[in-house]
C-alpha cells in the first residue's frame, strides 16, 4: 500500500506484495541453472569439436555438409545454453534484491520500498532478453535438431518452456492486475497533491482556490466514472458467464451495482492482500478489547459469547418448562422448511454420501404429479430434495413451488403445516447470481404501503424481492386456495407463517410488513436476515410479529452499507497505526505461525460512538442510513467447556439463546466462523443442541457464575 506504480500507471499490487513472486522466481530460476549445469556434457561436446576437426581436412571440411552442420549443432547450442545460464543467473539476482527490497518498512512506508522499482524495469528489460534468446533456441531447434544427437535440445526445450513459463505468467498477472483507471488516478492525486502545495502558499488568492476546487471535482467525477466503467464491465461478464437475460430491468440493477462499488473502493489506494492485512489487524483489536473490558469488568460485563457481552443483566431464553421447549421445537421445525427452499444444493451438502440416492429414489422424472413445481427440473429434484429436508408426511403438503429465480425475484413456497396449524410460506436466500445482485442493490428505498411513512425504510433490491413474492401471492390467489384446501383440518383458520434465511429471511420480514394489514395475527421467523435491511424505527415495529435468529459471529446479519463504510474507516485505520510489516501480518495467520500482535489500537464501542467522534473532528463518519435486522432477536452463542466444567451427555460446544439488541449487530466481528455461521445447516444444528441442552435440565445461568 499504496498501490505500486510503473509504466506511468498505477497496479492493483503493493511494492511489499513482490516478495512471493520473487522468491518463487528465484527458486525456479535457480533450478534451471542446476539443472542446466548439471545435464550438460561439457567435456563430451569439446570433444566432439576435436573429433570433427581432426578427422577432416580442411577441404574436405568445409565440402561436407554434414560435418559443418553437426559442428555448427555443436558450437551454437553451447553458445545458447550459456546464455540462458547468464539470463537465468541475472534474474536470479533481480528477483533476490526486488524481494528484500519488499521486505522493508511497515504498510504505509512504501518509501522505504522505492529502490525496487528501477530493479523491476531491469526486470522487465531482461524479460525482453529471455524472450528474443527463447526465439533463436527456436531457430536453432528448427534448423538443427535433426542432425544434433547430443542433449543439447533437449536442455534448450527445457529452458524455452521455463522462459515460456514465466513470461505467461508476467502476462497474466499484468492483465489481473492492471488498473485501467490508473493514469487518470495518478493525475488526480498529483493534482491534489499540488493543490495542498498551493493552498500552503501565503501568495495564492481566494478566486485561484475556487477555479483549483471545480477543476479537482472534475478530476474526481473522471476517476468515478472510470471505476463505475470498471465494475460494470465486470457484473456484465459475471452476468455473461452466468448466462443471466440482457433485459433492461438486469442493466439497470448492473448499473446501480457498479455505481455502489466504485463509490465505496473508488477512494481507496489499497489493494486486496492490504485489506487482509487490515482484517487481520482488526481482528487482534477486536480480541483485545474484549479481554480489556472482561478484566476492567466494564459495564459488569464478565464474559464474551461469540463477540457478545455477558453481564448479569443478559436475558437467555427461557426454556425451562415443557411449552417454552415445545415452542423451541416449532421454530426448528420451521427453520427446516427455511434449509428445504435451496432445494438439492443444499441437500447434497447436508447429506453427502447418500444424498443423491434419496432424491433419485423420490424424484418424479419425466413423470407427471398433483404438484407441478415451476422453475424445477423434469425429475424435480428441487421439490423432492425440500420434501427430504422437512422430513416431510401426512402433517406437510406442499400446494406450491416456485423455483424459479431473477434478479429481484426468488424463489418460495407455500405449504400447509397440519402439526402447527399453520399456512408457511417459505422463501429462498441467495443460490444463483441473480440472488446475489439482488443483495447488492443494497441502496435504501421506502417501503411500499399506504400511506408513506418517511422513516420506513429498507433495503432496495430486498424490498423489491418482497413486492414480487406479494403479488405473486395476490395473482395466483395463493393464501385463499390454502384456507380452503381442507376444510375438515380446519385449514380456514390456520395461521399464516413467513419464513426465510439470509435473503429469504429479509424477503419475509418485509413481506410480513406488507401482509400485516390483511393478515394481523401472522408471525414470521428470519434466520441470519441481512444487518442492513430496515430502519430502526421499523426494526423496532417488526418487534411485535417478527423474531430472528443469528448463529455465532454470523457475518451477513452485521453486514449493511453504513457498516461497511465503518469496516472501511477500521482497516485503514489500523493499517496506518499498524508498525509491522505486512508479510509478518499476513504470516502470523497461518496456524503454523501464530504470532504475537506487536501493536494493538484500542477500538471503538460501536458505531454511534464513533459518529460522535467524527462530528468532533468535523465531518460524518457514515453516508448512509444505519439499517438494522428486524424483530426481536435470538442471538445463538457457542461457549466452549473447559474439562474441569464439563457437562456429561453435551457436545463441544455448547450452544445458548440469549435475547439481544438489534444495536449489538452494528460491528462486523472478524472471525474464521464468521461465514460458516451463515450456512443453514450451521444454524439447524445450532438451534437442534439448544433444544438438546435444555432437554438435559442443564442450568444455563450457573454456566456463566465467576
Amino acid at each position: 500500500m499504496p498501490g505500486l506504480v510503473i509504466f506511468g500507471t498505477r497496479w492493483n499490487i503493493g511494492s511489499d506484495d513482490l516478495i512471493v513472486p520473487g522468491l518463487t522466481l528465484f527458486l525456479l530460476n535457480t533450478v534451471s541453472i542446476i539443472v542446466c549445469s548439471a545435464t550438460y556434457p561439457w567435456d563430451l561436446e569439446y570433444a566432439d569439436i576435436r573429433n570433427v576437426s581432426k578427422n577432416s581436412t580442411p577441404g574436405i571440411r568445409l565440402r561436407n555438409s554434414s560435418d559443418l552442420g553437426q559442428r555448427a549443432c555443436i558450437e551454437l547450442g553451447m553458445e545458447l545454453i550459456i546464455g540462458h545460464i547468464v539470463i537465468f543467473s541475472a534474474a536470479c539476482l533481480l528477483e533476490l534484491f526486488i524481494a528484500l527490497m519488499s521486505l522493508r518498512g511497515t504498510i504505509m512506508e512504501s518509501q522505504l520500498r522505492k529502490p525496487a522499482i528501477p530493479l523491476l524495469y531491469i526486470r522487465f528489460s531482461l524479460y525482453l532478453v529471455e524472450l528474443l534468446w527463447s526465439v533463436l533456441s527456436g531457430l536453432w531447434l528448427f534448423r538443427y535438431y535433426s542432425l544434433c544427437e547430443t542433449k543439447q535440445s533437449e536442455i534448450i526445450v527445457f529452458t524455452m518452456i521455463i522462459h515460456g513459463v514465466e513470461i505467461t505468467g508476467l502476462l497474466v498477472s499484468m492483465y489481473a492486475l492492471y488498473d485501467p483507471a490508473g493514469r487518470k488516478w495518478l493525475k488526480m492525486k498529483k493534482h491534489q497533491m499540488n493543490l495542498e502545495e498551493m493552498s500552503n502558499s501565503k501568495n495564492i488568492t481566494h478566486p485561484k482556490r475556487c477555479r483549483s476546487g471545480s477543476t479537482r471535482n472534475w478530476r474526481q467525477r473522471k476517476v468515478a466514472m472510470a471505476y463505475q466503467k470498471r465494475w460494470r464491465h465486470r457484473c456484465s461478464l459475471l452476468c455473461l458467464c452466468c448466462c443471466i437475460s440482457k433485459s433492461e430491468r438486469n442493466k439497470d440493477s448492473l448499473t446501480a451495482i457498479a455505481k455502489l462499488l466504485s463509490e465505496f473502493f473508488g477512494d481507496l489506494d489499497v489493494v486486496v492482500t492490504d485489506i487482509l492485512a487490515g482484517l487481520i489487524l482488526l481482528r487482534r483489536k477486536q480480541k483485545k478489547k474484549r479481554l480489556s473490558i472482561i478484566n476492567k469488568h466494564k459495564d459488569a460485563t464478565y464474559d464474551f459469547l461469540s463477540g457478545v457481552r455477558v453481564t448479569p443483566d443478559t436475558e437467555f431464553v427461557s426454556l425451562s418448562d415443557a411449552r417454552d421447549q415445545a415452542w423451541f421445537k416449532v421454530i426448528i421445525r420451521y427453520m427446516r422448511y427455511a434449509s428445504a427452499a435451496y432445494g438439492w444444493p443444499l441437500y447434497m451438502v447436508m447429506h453427502p454420501k447418500c444424498g443423491c440416492c434419496q432424491i433419485v429414489s423420490h424424484s418424479r422424472c419425466c413423470k407427471q404429479g398433483e404438484l407441478q413445481p415451476q422453475g424445477d427440473n423434469c425429475c424435480a429434484c428441487h421439490l423432492a430434495a425440500a420434501q427430504h429436508v422437512i422430513e416431510m408426511d401426512n402433517d406437510t403438503e406442499i400446494l406450491y413451488a416456485s423455483f424459479d429465480s431473477d434478479v429481484e425475484k426468488t424463489a418460495f413456497f407455500v405449504a400447509l403445516d397440519y402439526l402447527t396449524k399453520s399456512i408457511v410460506i417459505t422463501i429462498r436466500g441467495t443460490l444463483s447470481t441473480q440472488d446475489i445482485i439482488t443483495d447488492l442493490k443494497a441502496e435504501e428505498d421506502f417501503i411500499p404501503i399506504s400511506p408513506l411513512k418517511e422513516d420506513w425504510i429498507g433495503h432496495g433490491g430486498i424490498i423489491q424481492a418482497a413486492t414480487y413474492v406479494k403479488k405473486k401471492l395476490e395473482d395466483e390467489d395463493l393464501i385463499a386456495k390454502a384456507q380452503a384446501a381442507d376444510p375438515d383440518q380446519g385449514t380456514k383458520d390456520f395461521k399464516l407463517v413467513v419464513v426465510g434465511h439470509s435473503l429469504g429471511a429479509g424477503t419475509a420480514a418485509i413481506l410480513s410488513v406488507l401482509l400485516r394489514e390483511t393478515y394481523p395475527n401472522l408471525e414470521c421467523y428470519s434466520f441470519a436476515p441481512p444487518g442492513g435491511l430496515l430502519s430502526s424505527s421499523l426494526a423496532d415495529y417488526t418487534k411485535e410479529f417478527v423474531t430472528s435468529f443469528v448463529l455465532g459471529k454470523d457475518l451477513v446479519p452485521r453486514i449493511g452499507l453504513s457498516q461497511l463504510e465503518m469496516l472501511r474507516k477500521d482497516i485503514m485505520e489500523v493499517l496506518t497505526e499498524s508498525k509491522e510489516p505486512k508479510w509478518k501480518i499476513l504470516a502470523s495467520s497461518l496456524l503454523c505461525c501464530q504470532g504475537a500482535p506487536k501493536t494493538v489500537i484500542e477500538p471503538r464501542d460501536n458505531i454511534k460512538d464513533i459518529e460522535a467522534e467524527e462530528q468532533v473532528k468535523g465531518g460524518p463518519s457514515v453516508t448512509h442510513t444505519l439499517l438494522y435486522p428486524p424483530g426481536k432477536i435470538i442471538h445463538l452463542v457457542r461457549r466452549h467447556i473447559t474439562d474441569e466444567r464439563k457437562i456429561r451427555g453435551a457436545p463441544k460446544p455448547v450452544y445458548q439463546a440469549i435475547w439481544a439488541d438489534k444495536a449489538d449487530f452494528d460491528e462486523v466481528l472478524i472471525s474464521p466462523v464468521m461465514v460458516q455461521d451463515h450456512m443453514p445447516q450451521k444454524i439447524l444444528y445450532a438451534l437442534e443442541m439448544v433444544a438438546l441442552l435444555h432437554e438435559k435440565h442443564v442450568d444455563v445461568n450457573s454456566m456463566h457464575q465467576k
